[in-house]
């Protein structure tokens, strides 16, 4: 276990382990719905929409403190993506889209505010809504194409020439421990669906946490 100075005293901190993990979440659109919230209800809380109707499943979401992260935890989200269910309607996908924005948040700063076309549904999922269905479904993360990319070119001063460069790394949208975040898409007109739709988004990157 490391330490570190503060105020003082010698406090513990401890050491993190970094693993490749996005963190996912499901929620519900109902008909008349003007905004839905991502990341509010964690794995085994209430929720009647959930898969087996009572409580949210890790299938639904890994989150495991509503809008945080818990101490040490921390993430680095470098790419998110945005996933419709095969069960929604081309009409209802086309009209969604056009009347949707999706926001990200990290305490009281925004970091992305687009309209949800922008953003990909990171997996192929194709269903045609004629008499014959054709889907077509791969899983993994095939092409970065298929995320939208919200890292930045990581830039550096150089003092000695007055000259800022490219270090050639990307830098993340940082998520601290503790730290409210909030991913929500905002319709600005009411969405008709013909039945209640769950919608899925990943922040794509490194979770940070303490080494077992």
């Amino acid at each position: 276990m490391a330490q570190y100075q503060a105020g003082g005293a010698v406090a513990p901190r401890p050491v993190l382990e970094l693993i490749k993990q996005p963190l996912y979440d499901t929620t519900a659109i109902v008909t008349g719905a003007t905004t839905a919230t991502f990341f509010a209800l964690p794995v085994g809380s209430a929720d009647p929409g959930a898969i087996n109707g009572v409580n949210k499943t890790f299938s639904e979401t890994n989150l495991r403190r509503a809008g945080a992260l818990a101490t040490p935890q921390q993430m680095d989200a470098y790419a998110i993506s945005l996933k419709f269910p095969a069960s929604i309607t081309r009409a209802e996908h086309t009209d969604f889209l056009a009347r949707s924005n999706y926001n990200l948040e990290v305490g009281q700063k925004s970091y992305l505010r687009v309209r949800a076309t922008v953003i990909p549904a990171d997996t192929s999922q194709v269903v045609d809504q004629l008499a014959v269905a054709e889907d077509s479904v791969y899983n993994g993360w095939s092409l970065h194409s298929d995320v939208f990319d919200v890292s930045i070119p990581e830039e550096l001063f150089d003092p000695s020439t007055g000259r800022t460069f490219l270090t050639g790394r990307r830098v993340p949208i940082h998520f601290p421990s503790e730290q409210q975040f909030a991913v929500t898409l905002e319709m600005v007109a009411m969405i008709t669906l013909a039945q209640t739709q769950r919608v899925e988004t990943l922040l794509w990157g490194v979770l940070k946490r303490e080494v077992q």
